[in-house]
């Protein structure tokens, strides 16, 4: 720097080619910087060997969700989306991964619902738990929600001077730390503030504070979101566009997936009535920033649970249509891969299960009959030392069969 920028620089006064620090121009978290120096970084000598010691991205959820980071899901009301977030949370709370969305590791859950009443939330819980056999006791101290039905929690509000950051949102944050909280899902993302929908700038300044939730915290978040109006066709599923409101909103999600009912082309190709259609949903990646999306949709119905207190809830359940979209069930191909793929989409994370007990969900799921799948679960390796292996995307799966003299079949899985 010459002798002039430096003076300049000193006295306070801006050159060219010479950055003006002066003062912050926001304090209460808004997502700028509240330094009063401005440092960027260079690439030095040791750049390589920084980069070798970067801590990889810390996914809960392969894809979808990031720890630090904003993530949506987008869905027109009535398709299941808070119940499908309710199940994402039980699944990352318990480790478990039933939906079969690619949980990669435990974490505390918190959960804020301002639609739902406590009992309501409850309920869901319980045919979630049920569903899945999942004991509750595991997701005691893992597991958190926060009913918003008679008083919405509000992380924004908007006041004489603007839109504004609430007490809450500090609470939140220091609840977050203390329970160590790794996922925090906010159900609806449009009642914890007031700021106009359609405004940018406004809608920039609720979203800085969910990023200041999830810097100070290390959580990710995922922001259930309302759709305008769909016209029901398919053509909206992996639309990122289909969001309410201003583009703030998908511009600060890091990844952005969409919830969308089956249409009725869909249902038509696949032959199910108005009333099988109407169970079943899907989910596609609009957006991502970090990896290269899954460009396959991944399907939902949603099943009835009857609960302890007699009532049924609805539950989602994954399911495999691939085969149905691909070719009709009597022309379906199978290779042993592809019914090591469709086993693995059922097994969740035992190492041996009868095959009967599989059969009548690998039947459902792949609309098959009882012969066909028969023949269909033969195409697996029947040698342990050479199992039939697929990769889901993070780790090597080995799939065999075995049998007894006079017993069943058995299907053996093993990690690599």
């Amino acid at each position: 720097m010459n002798a002039i920028n430096k003076k300049a620089l000193a006295a306070g006064q801006q050159t060219k080619g010479s950055i003006q620090t002066g003062q912050a121009n926001h304090s209460t978290g808004n997502g700028y910087s509240k330094n009063s120096t401005f440092t960027p970084a260079t690439i030095g000598r040791s750049f390589n060997t920084d980069i070798a010691h970067i801590p990889t991205r810390d996914w809960l959820v392969e894809g979808l969700c990031l720890k630090k980071y904003i993530a949506g899901i987008v869905a027109p009301g009535g398709v299941g989306k808070s119940t499908l977030a309710l199940a994402l949370g039980v699944s990352v709370a318990s480790n478990t991964d039933k939906l079969l969305l690619g949980v990669r590791k435990q974490a505390n859950v918190l959960i804020i619902n301002n639609e739902d009443s406590s009992d309501e939330l409850k309920r869901r819980i319980a045919g979630i738990t049920t569903q899945y056999g999942v004991c509750p006791s595991r997701l005691e101290d893992t597991l958190f929600y926060a009913s918003g039905y008679e008083a919405k929690h509000m992380l924004s509000e908007m006041s004489d001077s603007g839109q504004k950051e609430t007490k809450l949102a500090q609470h939140l944050i220091r609840y977050m730390i203390y329970k160590d909280i790794g996922l925090l899902i906010v159900d609806p993302f449009v009642s914890t503030h007031n700021a106009p929908e359609n405004d940018n700038m406004a809608m920039d300044l609720v979203m800085s504070i969910y990023r200041k939730v999830a810097a100070k915290t290390g959580a990710a978040i995922i922001l259930i979101h309302h759709t305008r109006k769909l016209d029901n066709q398919g053509s909206s599923a992996g639309n990122a566009d289909i969001a309410r409101g201003a583009s703030a909103f998908k511009d600060a999600a890091r990844v952005v997936t969409t919830l969308t009912p089956m249409s009725k082309d869909e249902a038509k190709k696949l032959t199910f009535d108005e009333q099988k259609r109407s169970r079943h949903f899907r989910l596609d990646i609009a957006k991502q920033n970090f990896s290269f999306a899954r460009v396959s949709a991944m399907w939902f119905r949603m099943e009835s649970c009857q609960i302890a207190n007699g009532e049924y809830v609805g539950v989602p359940v994954s399911v495999n249509l691939t085969p149905l979209f691909s070719s009709s069930a009597s022309r379906v191909k199978w290779d042993e891969a592809s019914v090591a793929e469709a086993l693995e989409r059922l097994f969740g994370n035992a190492s041996v299960i009868e095959w009967k007990s599989l059969q009548p969900q690998f039947e459902t799921d792949n609309q098959i009959r009882s012969t066909a799948a028969y023949d269909a679960i033969k195409l697996v390796s029947d040698d342990p030392n050479k199992p039939t292996v697929i990769n889901n995307g993070d780790e090597d799966i080995g799939y065999w069969r075995s049998k007894v003299p006079g017993g069943s079949i058995k299907i053996n899985r093993k990690v690599f």
